[in-house]
């Protein structure tokens, strides 16, 4: 079988996954293809239903679609469906479409770590990978961005959880960072204090800078 395979976001075109992926099917003994693919929600749609046609075989998915993944999918795993966000997009044998979130998972393990278990989490931004911080950190989380909407909305999906909103910028003594927005993708630094209070970052936007 030959896997025809893709990164879905906007912008993509800095995404190493290509070469990741690729890697990784080759040492897995397995063929195909992994592209990037730049979307606007209209054209994310529509790639959606070539995925459902069985034209793809699966998707990635990053900035700033992770949410809309999650609404799109018939079923989602437990930690996708309680982050509401998906990066993985996959068609099942009975022609349904799960969405998986990797991203859940990563944090859960990154959270356990000895220099960062049981300090204070401070999330910058309030899209998909965001949330999928919250949902793992479970307690003590700081939610610090722009969109007071979104803001709002993840705090009311995790209401059973302390999630204390922020103005964006306000550092956290003793807190693990996590940057879940584009700062640092064009060399731009995150607002004074922030690393500087911190007790570790997890960086997720990257660049050739």
């Amino acid at each position: 079988m030959t896997f025809r395979l893709a990164v879905l976001g906007n912008p993509v075109a800095h995404s190493l996954s290509p070469i990741m992926q690729e890697t990784a099917m080759a040492a897995a003994g397995l063929s195909g293809s992994y592209v990037r693919l730049q979307c606007d929600t209209t054209e994310f749609a529509s790639l959606i239903l070539e995925l459902r046609a069985r034209k793809w075989d699966g998707f990635n998915v990053t900035m700033p679609h992770k949410t809309l993944a999650f609404e799109m999918c018939d079923r989602s795993t437990e930690m996708a469906s309680r982050a509401g966000s998906v990066n993985t997009l996959q068609m099942a044998d009975d022609d349904s479409l799960i969405g998986h979130s990797s991203d859940v998972v990563s944090f859960s393990a990154l959270f356990q770590e000895a220099d960062f278990r049981g300090r204070p989490v401070l999330v910058l931004g309030s899209g998909g990978a965001a949330a999928a911080a919250i949902a793992a950190a479970n307690d003590g989380v700081y939610l610090s961005a722009r969109n007071k909407t979104s803001i709002s909305a993840l705090r009311k999906r995790f209401g059973n959880l302390s999630v204390v909103a922020l103005p964006f910028g306000v550092p956290v003594a003793g807190a693990v960072v996590v940057n879940a927005t584009p700062l640092g993708m064009h060399g731009e630094t995150l607002p004074d204090g922030v690393l500087e209070n911190a007790a570790g970052l997890i960086d997720l936007p990257y660049g050739p800078e």
